[in-house]
């Protein structure tokens, strides 16, 4: 299952030339977070003019698509990177708004179709935090549990991380990995 968000913003004014407008916010996004080596492309979702921006290379992009002349959604599935990458698309939409004088409407002032899945965009606080904070303490005790003979002073190194299903509110679940490996001291596990 993926989480992410769906938003609806509203200018200060209705909009003049949608080409140009797109243009605009590329340039914005390139100018702004060139740190991240962010790809835009201009092109239609539906008859919906839309602004697609690539912000990290295992991500889907984020789409901005203009639904009107007075109304632009956003749209990304942030799952595919985790937690830190919907709190950084969050605060990219948040500067944009600021930026191109928008704001984006709340749940209670549009329909149950807009939202942020993490329920972080509007609170700041993000539902997926009991699930890191159970993925470290599982981890810890992982640790802790194994042999003394089996800790770095005796040459190995022991990795745990926890693949567990946590079920949020709203029935989203966040996937953490679990695996334990026990390897020789210089030596590291594959990633799956």
């Amino acid at each position: 299952m993926s989480v992410g968000l769906y938003l609806l913003e509203k200018f200060s004014s209705p909009v003049q030339d949608p080409d140009r407008l797109l243009q605009q916010m590329a340039a914005w996004v390139h100018q702004n977070y060139s740190d991240v080596l962010p790809r835009t492309r201009q092109d239609f979702v539906e008859t919906s003019p839309t602004l697609f921006c690539q912000l990290h290379p295992a991500a889907e992009e984020l789409e901005l698509s203009l639904i009107d002349l007075e109304h632009l959604t956003a749209s990304a599935n942030t799952s595919t990177v985790g937690p830190g990458f919907h709190i950084f698309v969050c605060s990219l939409l948040q500067a944009w708004a600021r930026n191109f004088q928008a704001s984006w409407l709340t749940p209670e002032e549009t329909s149950e179709d807009y939202g942020d899945e993490a329920e972080y965009y509007f609170s700041g606080e993000f539902t997926a935090a009991p699930s890191v904070q159970t993925f470290e303490s599982k981890r810890q005790g992982i640790l802790q549990s194994w042999p003394e003979s089996l800790h770095e002073d005796e040459g190995y190194i022991l990795e745990a991380s926890i693949q567990e299903k946590v079920r949020e509110s709203g029935g989203h679940y966040f996937v953490l990995n679990l695996r334990t490996s026990v390897l020789p001291r210089g030596r590291r596990a594959p990633y799956f």
